[in-house]
């Protein structure tokens, strides 16, 4: 057997014996905090973003249902013509299949060599897709970071007009008119959440953004225990420093500089509500 064949099936192997979770949620900012916090400990191995949702899962699919089709045509090319025609094929299960071992090799080079025990992908937008991850990774961890939407939507402005430029700006003239919509996607997003761990408890663990600011050794803890890995003072303080080290001037509370009243009625249309459901609004 080919030795580059054996050293991939032993990085399989060896990544789906650790423990695998996924960081989601509809904060760069603050997924980002809780990644590098779990990178620094030495059990883990976090990073991002692998968009395997996005980029992997479909086009896993779509190879599958291109060689199926393709194969459908070459037989009736081969019985049209009275030749016998015989492929063993793939069925409709080996797209998610061949997506498990491309995701498997891309997390054993996160690891890059670390001796963890606990491997930790982070994509924001997976928050949406957290169904399909875990057909993807049965048995996988789930850590939901929320973020007050408001700050997000700030965020958001920012990046958006620093990165589409004119084309943001055309789009949303107005901040509260952002506002809203953000706070739509803000809901849903924060809402699919909720709902997925309310079907999985055991496997979802939510941590609010504010919290890795102002109660971070706690919210570490336990988020270590949750991810079972070692969650002594001891092993937590690079995590502790990793984590205060990312922190953003005005993390916390921003949109109260940049919200006018258009902008807070705006939003509460759509997420006053949730900002109440976790105590960001009495």
């Amino acid at each position: 057997m080919d030795e580059a064949w054996r050293m991939m099936q032993q990085r399989l192997e060896w990544v789906f014996a650790r423990r695998i979770a996924f960081v989601v949620g509809a904060t760069r900012w603050g997924t980002v905090m809780v990644e590098r916090a779990l990178d620094a400990h030495p059990e883990i191995a976090a990073k991002g973003e692998g968009r395997i949702a996005e980029a992997l899962l479909p086009l896993m699919g779509q190879a599958v249902g291109h060689y199926r089709r393709r194969l459908a045509e070459a037989r009736a090319e081969a019985e049209q013509a009275g030749l016998p025609f015989s492929a063993a094929g793939l069925d409709a299960t080996d797209g998610m299949h061949l997506a498990r071992i491309a995701f498997g090799l891309a997390l054993a080079r996160f690891a890059e060599g670390k001796a963890a025990r606990c491997l930790v992908e982070r994509t924001p937008e997976h928050v949406l897709a957290m169904p399909e991850l875990e057909r993807l990774v049965p048995g996988a961890l789930f850590v939901h970071v929320v973020r007050d939407g408001r700050d997000e939507a700030v965020a958001a402005w920012d990046h958006n007009l620093k990165t589409k430029g004119e084309t943001f700006a055309a789009r949303y003239p107005t901040f509260a008119g952002f506002a809203e919509t953000f706070a739509r996607s803000w809901t849903n997003a924060v809402a699919s959440a909720r709902t997925f761990g309310r079907e999985h408890p055991d496997r979802f663990l939510e941590v609010k953004c504010e919290h890795m600011l102002d109660r971070t050794t706690p919210t570490l803890s336990r988020l270590c225990r949750f991810l079972g890995v070692d969650w002594r003072e001891s092993r937590l303080a690079p995590c502790v420093e990793a984590a205060t080290q990312l922190v953003p001037e005005g993390a916390a509370g921003l949109w109260r500089e940049r919200f006018d009243e258009t902008a807070i009625s705006a939003f509460r249309r759509h997420g006053g509500e949730m900002l109440k459901l976790f105590d960001y609004e009495a």
